[in-house]
């Protein structure tokens, strides 16, 4: 259920999606939580590996995903702005922890968002996510005022929220005046939130699915695999297919060269509804989470 026709982003092969606002979100970026790590664990501290990013703007990718947490900004921002790629070709997000020291303070928000301004180089953010939902909803709707100011004011071009189930978008859907324009949710095989992404379409947020690679079974792989092979494709653009062609959105990583170019070429395909249908039916390994 896609809630308008993707269009084409300025000299990027990629098509977008329509924000609730007009504005147009790349269908699919470059998920930076390890950007700067040679090991695939966002947690720890980068140590200069940077190699991926040159790869994803060589294969055409322009959406780059990132948050405070990951401790990239300030990096990812200095070569973003070494390249000779405009600002306004760029679609750069991140997103403000939830935990008190963040969300304590309304002049508290304003500072974090202004030192990930100037890590990244720019005047304004194309996205701005709150991280993760949180027990002090008091706490998160304060955040989110500050977000529809700095909305206002055209220091961030669209707002949204990230790891937030049905009943905590329903109070900001009746409690905020900008509503919510995208939802990040970990969707693949393992865990699909299939009702949460066709809540988030119904209510004119934008779905987008981090991790959308994982969880898979050997034998849903192989399906994945059969169903590419009748169009020259992996198995893992199958799946970023048929995300886009269910109006998701997907930030999928890697720090391999050849994953990285792959995983953008799927524009060039369309899946019957037969397929997609094959494809809604399977399940990965069962996984445990809860946003």
């Amino acid at each position: 259920m896609s809630l308008n026709p993707p269009k084409y982003y300025p000299n990027a092969n990629v098509p977008t999606f329509t924000l609730a606002n007009g504005v147009e979100m790349p269908a699919l970026g470059y998920g930076c939580n390890t950007l700067g790590r040679s090991v695939d664990n966002w947690m720890m501290e980068p140590d200069g590996d940077y190699r991926p990013l040159y790869y994803a703007l060589d294969a055409g990718y322009r959406y780059f995903d990132t948050a405070i947490d990951y401790h990239n900004e300030s990096a990812l921002g200095l070569l973003l702005s070494e390249t000779t790629i405009p600002r306004h070709e760029l679609f750069l997000s991140t997103k403000l922890p939830e935990r008190p020291k963040y969300i304590a303070a309304e002049e508290g928000i304003r500072e974090y968002v202004a030192r990930s301004l100037a890590r990244f180089h720019t005047d304004y953010l194309d996205l701005l996510l709150i991280h993760r939902p949180s027990e002090d909803v008091k706490g998160l709707l304060r955040a989110w005022r500050v977000f529809e100011e700095l909305y206002r004011k055209g220091k961030v071009r669209a707002i949204g929220v990230s790891n937030f189930e049905i009943p905590l978008l329903n109070i900001f859907l009746k409690e905020t005046d900008v509503k919510p324009m995208v939802n990040q949710i970990m969707m693949n095989p393992g865990v699909w939130h299939r009702e949460l992404a066709d809540f988030c379409l119904m209510n004119n947020i934008r779905p987008t699915a981090w991790s959308p690679l994982r969880n898979l079974t050997d034998e849903n792989r192989t399906l994945l695999a059969k169903v590419g092979a009748e169009y020259g494709k992996t198995w893992a653009q199958v799946l970023l297919r048929y995300d886009f062609q269910s109006g998701i959105v997907t930030v999928p990583k890697s720090h391999m060269k050849n994953e990285i170019k792959e995983n953008i070429q799927i524009f060039d395909f369309c899946l019957t509804d037969a397929e997609m249908n094959r494809i809604s039916s399977i399940r990965g390994l069962n996984v445990e989470f809860k946003l």
